[in-house]
């Protein structure tokens, strides 16, 4: 794995696992030491657990107003060889930020 470059993807995916497991094991014992009045499968539908359970996507208006506020957002960036600039021709530096103030200000 590590000689292949995919050591994190197998750390991803065996946290993954482990995660799914912990839900797993923790859902049952909750299911099976208190007095429910369902099932199993129904407990963990009503938890919102299963895939198919899942929220419904957002309304065509919120996408539309959230691609909106993005392109608003990078309106003001240009990509140049050198990084991103700026429309006034700035190139920010990482950790120079002219803002900034010093604890003595």
């Amino acid at each position: 794995m590590i000689r292949t470059g995919r050591l994190t993807e197998f750390v991803d995916e065996f946290i993954e696992i482990h995660n799914e497991e912990m839900t797993d094991e923790t859902t049952w014992a909750i299911w099976l030491h208190k007095t429910i009045e369902m099932s199993y499968p129904e407990f963990r539908q009503s938890l919102g657990i299963d895939d198919h359970t899942a929220a419904a996507p957002p309304p065509q208006e919120v996408i539309q107003s959230t691609v909106m506020e993005s392109k608003k957002i990078l309106s003001g960036f240009v990509l140049s060889d050198k990084g991103v600039k700026q429309q006034n021709g700035d190139i920010p530096v990482a950790g120079n930020n002219s803002n900034r103030r010093t604890a003595g200000e």
